[in-house]
């Protein structure tokens, strides 16, 4: 999505169209760049793992500054007293703390193959039809 310029409202795709000949670009932007859209796009879902390894879902219940769509793999969050519903993290600004950074390896694997994944998900999703 983010080659063709897209990114999902809710369930809705937006597409943001290149601006008009003769823009200066403007707001720090090249000439041509569509505008930037501050949109949140949560709740978000996510795959946490900690130092052992163990792996468990969290969900915000409210806007936690710092988490994304776009976060890089192996971001550092604490947490601290948090509500475990079914399984599942319930995450809020008041037991979540975002650190930010990245593992390195982690990211690169991701962004090499999240094409490929998601067009592989997309065949067997379509043969199953």
């Amino acid at each position: 999505m983010d080659e063709r310029g897209e990114f999902m409202k809710g369930k809705e795709v937006i597409r943001l169209v290149p601006e008009e000949e003769g823009d200066e670009g403007g707001e720090g932007r090249p000439a041509g760049m569509p505008k930037a859209i501050n949109v949140k796009t949560g709740p978000h879902k996510l795959l946490m793992e900690d130092a052992g390894g163990r792996r468990v879902y969290g969900i915000e219940l409210q806007d936690v500054q710092g988490i994304k769509v776009d976060m890089p793999m192996g971001t550092k969050i604490v947490l601290k007293n948090v509500t475990v519903a079914r399984g599942v993290l319930l995450l809020t600004p008041a037991n979540t703390v975002f650190l930010g950074g990245k593992v390195e390896a982690l990211n690169q694997q991701y962004l090499a193959n999240r094409k490929q994944v998601l067009i592989a998900g997309l065949g067997k999703l379509n043969s199953q039809s």
